[in-house]
Parts: C-alpha cells; sequence; structure tokens
C-alpha cells in the first residue's frame, strides 16, 4: 500500500472515531466534525506553544487543554457517546478558559471564545441539549466578572515574558470598569448568537420532521430510515430485499364501479377514503404492511420488511377485519358493496422504485398468484392458495374450491378461508 492510501486510511479511521452501527448519518457527521475539531485545536496547540514569547503558565494551559482534547477523543471511542465526550472537552474547556483570561486578561477577544461551547453544542448535540452549555458558559463569565475585582494585583514571575516584563498573573482592579463594559458587549452578543443559532436549528429540525413525517406516509420506517441515512442527496442506488416467507393480500370492492356512476366524485372519494383508511387502522393492528391502493383495490402483506413468524396469521385476522369494515359500512351507509379477497404465501423481492413519488412495491411469483386469488374469488370470499392453508390449517377451518388456472403455474388448487376452529381465539 503506498503512503498516500495508508495516509487516506488512517484518517478515514481518525474522523470515524466514536461511530456505532446504530447511528444515523447526522450522529456520524457530528462525531466525525467533533474529532476532526479536536485534532486541528491540538495540532493548533502545540505549535502556538513552542512560540518564544509564550509563558510557562500560559503553556501550562495549553498542555491542559490539550490533555483535554486527547481525553475527549478517547471518551468518543471507548463510549461511543458523542454527549458523554462533548461534556468531557467542554467543561475542561470553560475551566481553561477562565483560567486563561485570569492570566492574559481579554487580549484579542480572548474572552469571546466562550461563545463557542453552545454554539458548538447546537450543531453537534441539537438545540435542546445545547440550552444546558448556554447557561453554563454564562454562568462560568458572571462568575469570572464577579471575582474578579477582588483578586489582588499580583506578580508572578512565572507569567514574565519578553513582551509582559512585569509578569502580571492576575489584572488589578482598576482594570475592572473596562471588562464590565466588555461583559455587557459579551452577553448581549452571545445570547443574540445563540438565539440566531437556535432558532435556525429549531426551524431545520421542523422541516427534517416534516419531511420524514411524508416519507413515512409512503414509505415503511426502516425503509425510509435507510433512505433518509444514503450518503447520496439523490436516489441512485436501488433498495431491493429478498424475503424466503411473506402473505400477500389482495383485496378489491366488489360493485364499486357501478357505484361511481351514480354518486358524484366528492362522494366517491368520501367512500374510498373512509374504507380504506380503516383498512390502514386494520393493517397497523396486525403489523401488516400496507403496500399500495390500486383503484378501488387494496394490497398489504406481512413478514416484511421486517420478518414476522406469524405472517400467514396476521393476514388473515386482517382479511376478516377488512370484510367486517365493509359490512359496517354498508350498514351506516345503505350502500351495497361487497369484498372479495385473495391471499398467497411464498418468496417476494420488496424494493424502492423511481425518483419521484417513491413507492415501495413487491414483485415475483407470490404477488402474481396472490392477485389471481383476488380475481378469481367471490364476493365476501377470502381465497388462499394452498402454500397458505398449510401454515393456517391448526387455527383455522377451510372449505376446497377446487383448481384454477394461474398463468406460468398451471392448475392449483385454492382454498376459501372460513373461520377459527372451534375454541380457538375469534377471527
Amino acid at each position: 500500500m503506498r503512503a498516500s492510501e495508508r495516509i487516506s486510511a488512517a484518517t478515514e479511521r481518525l474522523f470515524a472515531v466514536g461511530h456505532d452501527t446504530n447511528d444515523s448519518l447526522r450522529s456520524r457527521r457530528a462525531k466525525s466534525v467533533f474529532a476532526a475539531v479536536l485534532l486541528v485545536f491540538v495540532i493548533f496547540t502545540i505549535v502556538e506553544a513552542v512560540e518564544p514569547d509564550r509563558s510557562i503558565i500560559v503553556r501550562c494551559v495549553d498542555g491542559v487543554s490539550v490533555l483535554a482534547c486527547l481525553f475527549g477523543i478517547a471518551a468518543l471511542y471507548l463510549t461511543r457517546s458523542l454527549p458523554i465526550a462533548f461534556a468531557i472537552v467542554m467543561g475542561s474547556g470553560v475551566l481553561v478558559q477562565a483560567a486563561y483570561y485570569a492570566i492574559n486578561g481579554n487580549r484579542d477577544g480572548d474572552f469571546y471564545v466562550f461563545l463557542l461551547i453552545p454554539a458548538a453544542a447546537i450543531s453537534l448535540l441539537g438545540p435542546s441539549k445545547s440550552v444546558y452549555y448556554l447557561i453554563i458558559v454564562l454562568t462560568a463569565a458572571s462568575a469570572i466578572l464577579m471575582v474578579d475585582p477582588f483578586l489582588p494585583g499580583l506578580q508572578s514571575s512565572w507569567n514574565e515574558t519578553p513582551t509582559n516584563p512585569k509578569g502580571w498573573l492576575f489584572h488589578s482592579p482598576d482594570k475592572f470598569r473596562l471588562r464590565q463594559h466588555e461583559a455587557e458587549s459579551f452577553f448581549a452578543i452571545t445570547i443574540l448568537v445563540y438565539a440566531l443559532l437556535y432558532s435556525s436549528a429549531v426551524a431545520l429540525r421542523e422541516a427534517n420532521a416534516r419531511t420524514e413525517a411524508l416519507l413515512l406516509n409512503v414509505l415503511p420506517r426502516s425503509i425510509a430510515s435507510r433512505l433518509m441515512d444514503d450518503d447520496n442527496t439523490k436516489l441512485d442506488r436501488s433498495i431491493a430485499d429478498r424475503f424466503d416467507d411473506v402473505t400477500v393480500l389482495f383485496a378489491d370492492l366488489v360493485g364499486f364501479t357501478d357505484l361511481s356512476r351514480r354518486i358524484g366524485s366528492d362522494e366517491l372519494v368520501r367512500v374510498l377514503n373512509r374504507l380504506f383508511s380503516e383498512f390502514d387502522r386494520i393493517a397497523s393492528r396486525h403489523d401488516v404492511e400496507k403496500i399500495k391502493t390500486i383503484g378501488d383495490a387494496y394490497m398489504a402483506a406481512c413478514g416484511l420488511p421486517e420478518p414476522n413468524t406469524n405472517h400467514a396469521e396476521n393476514i388473515a385476522k386482517a382479511a376478516f377485519e377488512m370484510l367486517q369494515a365493509v359490512h359496517s359500512f354498508n350498514e351506516d351507509s345503505g350502500y351495497r358493496l361487497e369484498l372479495r379477497i385473495g391471499i398467497n404465501t411464498g418468496e417476494v423481492v420488496a424494493g424502492v422504485i423511481g425518483e419521484q413519488r417513491l413507492l415501495y412495491d413487491l414483485w415475483g411469483e407470490a404477488v402474481n398468484i396472490a392477485s389471481r386469488m383476488e380475481s378469481t374469488s367471490k364476493p365476501g370470499i377470502i381465497q388462499t392458495t394452498e402454500a397458505t392453508m398449510v401454515l393456517l390449517r391448526n387455527q383455522f377451518e377451510f372449505a376446497s374450491l377446487g383448481e384454477i388456472d394461474v398463468k406460468g403455474q398451471g392448475r392449483i388448487a385454492t382454498w376459501q378461508l372460513v373461520g377459527r376452529k372451534t375454541g380457538s381465539e375469534p377471527a
């Protein structure tokens, strides 16, 4: 391996310190930024510490700062927790900066380094946790300014430098009025900058939450998380998974086409929305994943994207409740809609297609056969294949419906799912 490749690999490992397999993309980036900033600070501080006019005490402060950063990187590596590592480094930073100010005063605006702590907390930890660091910084700054007038005007040879031959360790009280004026500016600027960063971070988080909510309305949660954690801003890679045991359901409203000719468009949409919304609630209760609606047909599956050993039973329960939901709707509305349902179990491929209006869809013979079960079923009947019947025959009653032709499969046996066996939980 060439030297450049070794350096690149080492840098990548360093910036990946503290990464965990359960981390989101945002968390991994925050940890990488945190480690990179600490490393740059360590290098900068070491280079600055070798300058000849640095006092012994200031060099001691620099050494403590370097140790705090290295300890923070070690804590991130060992705990995999950014809040813990951040608290260690920033807590040490407050103490170090307080000591540095006491020694050097507010030269070149050193006091404003305090402002970086809550700002970094907003970026790396989020708005809610950053409030604690704002309180800590303002409290520390207030304590320094309250104690400062009472510090004696001591001299220390430790702080002697060519440019500061007297070596003042603490500034004398007559400088306090100037620092009081600076303090007013510091507090005003800190609160103003923090408020602007906080409001921007909250607005960004709310926008991300709305985007996530919209994505979860069209995709399963685990699939949406995989898309949101993708490093690419465009969907240029496909999500495709193979599942060996999935039960697929198709349900179609019988008589809806005739009904659509007799009622207005608003009423038509209202009817569909009411029924399919109830189907959504039924699916959610039984861990069934809604796939899509196709006109007046409803498609769902169980056993994906997370495997489920009870996939066939859950689909069966949902199917019976869907029949009951249509019956209840007819009683309330006076309509005479009926539902026919087809179910099949087998291997499927599931994935996301498209770059706009993303769709989580299923493919495979198991899907085609389930669709065929629905199209050849009768109103009010749940028709299943033998594969599904075998999985459910100990809990449910079945009645043979004979054989049907399925393209590419020939003639296959079909069964009617009648209901729970005596003594079993009511379906």
